[in-house]
C-alpha cells in the first residue's frame, strides 16, 4: 500500500520534471535565439561556434564608437524589451485573475459563513445578557417591594 503510494508520487514527480524539462528547454531555445539575432544585429558572425572574444572583437569592429553600440544595442532589443513588458502585463493580468478566482470560490464563502456564525454567537450572547438583565431587574424589584 505505502509503497503503491511512494511508486505513484514518484512517477508524478517524474512526469512533473519531465514538463518542467520541456518548458525550459523551449524557452532556452527561444532566449538563445534572440540572442543570436541580436549578437548579427550588432555586427557579431555567431553562425560558427565561436568564443567570447571573437564576438566581442567583431562587435567593436562594427561598431567602433560607444554612441554607435548603443544606438544599435538599443535597436536590436527594443523587440525583446518590448515582449517582455508585454509578458510582465499579461502575467500579472493573469495572476490577478487567478487570485481573483481564488477568492471568491474559497476565501469569501470560508470568510461569510465565519462571520455569519460570529453574528449568530453574538446575536445570542445578547439575547442571553437581555434575559439576565430582565431577570436581575424583577428579582431586584422583588427584594425591594
Amino acid at each position: 500500500m505505502v509503497q503503491q503510494q511512494l511508486n505513484r508520487s514518484l512517477q508524478q514527480v517524474n512526469e512533473l520534471k519531465q514538463k518542467l524539462q520541456t518548458q525550459v528547454n523551449n524557452q532556452w531555445s527561444k532566449a538563445n535565439d534572440e540572442i543570436r539575432r541580436i549578437l548579427t544585429e550588432l555586427g557579431a558572425d555567431v553562425s560558427d561556434t565561436s568564443n567570447l572574444g571573437d564576438i566581442v572583437s567583431q562587435i567593436r569592429e562594427q561598431n567602433p564608437s560607444f554612441r554607435q553600440l548603443m544606438l544599435k544595442l538599443d535597436a536590436a532589443t527594443y523587440d525583446v524589451r518590448q515582449k517582455a513588458r508585454w509578458d510582465a502585463h499579461m502575467m500579472s493580468a493573469y495572476v490577478w485573475q487567478k487570485a481573483e478566482t481564488s477568492y471568491q470560490r474559497d476565501l469569501k464563502p470560508l470568510v461569510s459563513n465565519y462571520r455569519e456564525i460570529a453574528e449568530t454567537r453574538l446575536q445570542a450572547l445578547i439575547s442571553q445578557a437581555q434575559n439576565l438583565r430582565q431577570k436581575v431587574a424583577s428579582e431586584d424589584s422583588n427584594t425591594s417591594a
